[in-house]
C-alpha cells in the first residue's frame, strides 16, 4: 500500500514537471521572440529618427531659401512699383 502511494506520488509529480517544463519552454519561445521583435523596432526606430533628421533639415534649407526668395522678391516689387510711381 505504500510502495503504491509512492508509485502515484512520483507519477503526479512526474506529470507535472512535464508541465512546467513545456510551459517553460513555451515562454522561452515566446521571449525569443518578442527580443527579435524587440530589435526590429529598434532597428525601425532608429531609421524613423534619421529620416525625420534629415527631413528637418531639408525643411529648414527650404524654408530659409524661401525667405530669402520673398526678400528679395519684395525688394524687386517694390522697385518696380517705385519706378512706376516715377
Amino acid at each position: 500500500m505504500l510502495k503504491k502511494g509512492s508509485e502515484d506520488e512520483t507519477a503526479v509529480m512526474k506529470k507535472q514537471l512535464g508541465e512546467a517544463t513545456l510551459s517553460r519552454s513555451t515562454t522561452e519561445e515566446e521571449l525569443h521572440g518578442a527580443e527579435a521583435a524587440l530589435t526590429r523596432e529598434g532597428k525601425q526606430l532608429a531609421a524613423d529618427q534619421t529620416f525625420l533628421a534629415e527631413l528637418k533639415q531639408s525643411c529648414s534649407t527650404k524654408a530659409s531659401a524661401n525667405s530669402e526668395g520673398l526678400a528679395s522678391a519684395s525688394s524687386h516689387r517694390g522697385s518696380c512699383e517705385s519706378g512706376i510711381d516715377s
